[in-house]
Order: C-alpha cells, then structure tokens, then sequence
C-alpha cells in the first residue's frame, strides 16, 4: 500500500533541494520541473481536502443544531402535557373533596334521605365514569401521539443514516478524483517537458 506519509516527505526534501539549487541560480532538470509540480499540486490537493472537511463539518453542526432545536421542543410538549395532567389530578382531588362532603353530609341524613342519596350517587357514579372514559381517551390520543413522534424520529434517523452514506461515496469519489488528476497531471506535465525537449 502507498505511504502517504512517506512520499510527502520525500517529496517535501526533493522539492526543498531543487528550491535551494534555484536560489543558488543553478539550472534545473525536466524530472525536478516535475517534483516542483507534484509539490505545488499536492499543496493544492491538501487545501482543497481541508476545505471540502471544513464544509462537511458545518454541514453536520447544522444537522446537529436541528436536533437539539426539536429535541427541546419534544421537552416543551412534555412538560406542557405535565403540566395538564397536574391539572387534571387537582380538579380530580377537588371532585374527591366534594364527594367527601357530600358523603359526609349524607351519612348524617342517611336515614332520612337514603332513597333520594341512592340516586345521588348513580349520578355521580355515571358521571365519575365518564370522566374517567374521557381520561382514559385523551391518554390513549397522547400515547398515540408519542408513537407518532418516536416513528417520525426513526425515518429522521433513517435519512441521516444515507445522508452519511452520501457523504461516505462523495469523499471516496473525491478521493480517487485527487489521485487520477494527480496522475493526469504529472503524466501531462512530463509529456508536455518530453516535447518540449
């Protein structure tokens, strides 16, 4: 396997060498012609990779931002959906405190009113019945609310997985770009140094 590594230090002594004979006003030869281009060439390659990361970076800081952004929102619908059901629980330990009253009130009559107190309390049993179908309905929205929520967030999922993978392809292709430009280049550089010669 190629060295990276290796040849950029290779390439960085040579190149070096051939700028230390040019400041000397020595001439220089079509093959260190060539070693000064690959240098000038892979200075460009490594700009244009920092750059190309630099974007992608940005790229997924914004993605991230997006998800912090809904993930408080998420927060806000909880504590609001809280925030209701304490709500509810008070009004629901009012409607208990009332219910003591009235028992209370109708244990000291009960002899007297236990006919009249029977119907009372089908009412409240009905309507106590009815509220809690009606809890039990708004529960059932909220929890299918969240399964919304939970499979909406899995397609997002989804969709950043091959937004990835895109970005995975896009670096591959523009890595084997680098290296066939790299070849064309000094292929055509030695070419065009051959003919001129």
């Amino acid at each position: 396997m190629f060295n990276n590594g290796f040849f950029d230090d290779w390439l960085d002594k040579k190149s070096n060498e051939i700028i230390e004979k040019i400041g000397d006003g020595k001439e220089i030869k079509s093959e260190e012609m060539i070693i000064l281009l690959l240098k000038a060439q892979t200075n460009h390659f490594h700009h244009l990779d920092a750059e190309i990361r630099g974007e992608i970076n940005e790229v997924k800081d914004n993605i991230n931002s997006k998800f912090e952004i809904t993930d408080q929102k998420i927060l806000l619908l909880r504590e609001e959906i809280d925030k209701r059901c304490e709500e509810s629980d008070k009004k629901l330990q009012l409607l208990r405190e009332e219910m003591d009253k009235r028992f209370e009130e109708s244990d000291k009559k009960l002899q007297l009113l236990k006919e009249d107190m029977d119907k009372r309390f089908e009412e409240s049993d009905k309507k106590l019945q009815l509220f809690k179908e009606d809890m039990d309905k708004r529960f059932e929205e909220v929890d299918r609310r969240f399964e919304q929520v939970d499979k909406r967030f899995e397609q997002v999922d989804k969709r950043f997985e091959q937004v990835d993978k895109r970005f995975d392809d896009m670096l591959k292709r523009l890595d084997r770009f680098m290296f066939w430009s790299l070849g064309l280049v000094s292929a055509s550089t030695f070419l065009i140094i051959k003919f001129l010669s």
